[in-house]
Order: structure tokens, then C-alpha cells, then sequence
């Protein structure tokens, strides 16, 4: 084998120490120089306005979820947290948007670090398609589809209105998913969506396509579903506290009914004593 000419070697040195020197400052800037605060937990908005997260998300074949992708741009460690309301376009128009329905609680990222968190969701629009599997959905920090305001709202009043789901309906809302998909209709019903692409979604995401399990499922809280929705869209902050006590009152037995339930208490200890006693 002919040895390369001197000079033809040095070149080659030189040519590969340049571009090995290029590509390691390429990666030292990649991260920028950005002032943060270690004793603070950012939102995903205010770190991602100062340039030190980048966000994105996955869709994962529901609406119930998604995967947030977050990278650290900075040379430093961030503590963030994903607030509910937070916006994700779907890169598919005919497919749904989604926006988280509960905060992700403090997340770390180290300088350059990238995660993946799955976040619980809401669909926003019932007449779209269920988000297939599709990466690199953009996060929206400007959101305002209004969205955001609803899920604020009817958290004001979550307790009292899951405590008359439970009492209503131990079996089907006694779960936080249960209780979750019942404010999912709520939003349904904000939007404006219209009876039959409630069941559909329902029973394409929830029920197994069994459209009879869903549409029994929907009417049992339909109507009142939608009653929140209009004070929501009211803004009526008292109208929804008022209701949702009067919707537990309702469900609460009467003192008649305790009187008569404690009677045949009363009168099935007595029956089992004078059973024991002979």
C-alpha cells in the first residue's frame, strides 16, 4: 500500500480536529445560558416562555392520555409542573386535540435532559377522531380555546360534585377515572357537541364499541352534565355551589326513610335475639 503524501496526511489531521472541535461546541451551545431559580417549580408556560423547556407530546391511540415530551434547554436543572388546562395540537386536523385535566405535580429535568411523562386528558372536540399514536404534537402556550377557563372553574367545585357522583353512583364514580370521565361530558356538552358523538366517543375509548353499554351509561348523568356546562358557560359560581348541595340533598334519604330503616334494623336484631334464645 502507497503511503498518503505529508502534506495530504496533515490535512486529513487537521480537517478532522477542526470538525471534532465544531461539533463539541455545537453541543456546549446547544444548551443555552438561562437564569434559573433552583427553589422554583415553573409551569410548563413560564419555562417554556424564558427558553428552558422545550414541549411536545405523543399521542397514544386515546383521548384519556397523552405523553409529554420535555427537554431542558438550559445548562442548569429545572423543577416544572404540567397544569391542567395545558393545550396540545394534534398534527392531524380530522383527529382531536387535547388538554390535560389534572397537574402533573413538580417534575425535574438535569441540563439537556429530556422526559416523558404521561399526563391524563380531555378531548376537546367529540366530532373529530380519536388521536391515533402520532409523535410530535406542539404544546400551546398561548391556548386560548377557552378550555383551560372551564377545567379552573368546575375545579372549584369538584369535591362537592364528586361527592354527589359517589353517592349517586358508588359503583360507576367511586373511581377518580370514573369521576373524570363523567366531567369529559361536561366539556362535551360545553362545546356543544351533540348526543350521538358523546356515545360514539364513549364507546369507541370507554366501552369496547358496545354502543348500548354507552349510551346507558351517558343517560344516567347526561342532564346533569349538561346543567353544569351552562353555569359554567354563566360564569355562575353560586348556581354551581347551590347546585351541587342540592343534588347530595336530593340523594340523601329522608328522616322518614331513616326512621323505617332503623325499624327493621331494630326489628331484624330483635328476630335474630329471640332466634339465638330458642
Amino acid at each position: 500500500m502507497k503511503k498518503l503524501p505529508l502534506i495530504l496526511n496533515l490535512s486529513i489531521f487537521f480537517l478532522i480536529s477542526c470538525s471534532s472541535g465544531e461539533r463539541k461546541e455545537q453541543n456546549e451551545s446547544s444548551l443555552e445560558k438561562i437564569s434559573i431559580d433552583s427553589t422554583k417549580t415553573y409551569t410548563l408556560k413560564e419555562a417554556s416562555s424564558i427558553g428552558a423547556i422545550r414541549a411536545s407530546a405523543d399521542g397514544l391511540g386515546t383521548y384519556k392520555f397523552i405523553n409529554v415530551v420535555l427537554e431542558n434547554s438550559s445548562e442548569s436543572s429545572i423543577s416544572v409542573d404540567i397544569p391542567a388546562g395545558s393545550h396540545f395540537q394534534n398534527l392531524t386536523s380530522e383527529e382531536q386535540s387535547l388538554i390535560s385535566s389534572e397537574r402533573s405535580g413538580k417534575i425535574t429535568l438535569q441540563a439537556g435532559e429530556i422526559k416523558t411523562v404521561k399526563v391524563s386528558t380531555f378531548c376537546t372536540n367529540a366530532r373529530k377522531f380519536v388521536p391515533s399514536e402520532q409523535s410530535g404534537w406542539a404544546y400551546q402556550p398561548d391556548y386560548a380555546g377557552g378550555l383551560d377557563e372551564v377545567i379552573s372553574f368546575y375545579g372549584n367545585y369538584a369535591e362537592s360534585i364528586d361527592q354527589w357522583l359517589i353517592k349517586k353512583n358508588p359503583e360507576k364514580f367511586s373511581t377518580k377515572e370514573g369521576r373524570l370521565l363523567f366531567f369529559q361530558v361536561v366539556i362535551w356538552s360545553y362545546e356543544g357537541a351533540a348526543y350521538q358523538d358523546m356515545v360514539k366517543m364513549l364507546s369507541q375509548d370507554v366501552f369496547a364499541d358496545d354502543i348500548d353499554a354507552a349510551k346507558k351509561w351517558l343517560d344516567e348523568i347526561y342532564k346533569e352534565a349538561v346543567e353544569i356546562a351552562q353555569l359554567i358557560k354563566n360564569k355562575d359560581s353560586e348556581g354551581l355551589k347551590n347546585w351541587a348541595k342540592q343534588k347530595i340533598l336530593d340523594i340523601l334519604p329522608t328522616n322518614s326513610e331513616i326512621d323505617n330503616a332503623v325499624d327493621k334494623t331494630k326489628e331484624g336484631i330483635n328476630n335474630l335475639r329471640n332466634r339465638l334464645q330458642n
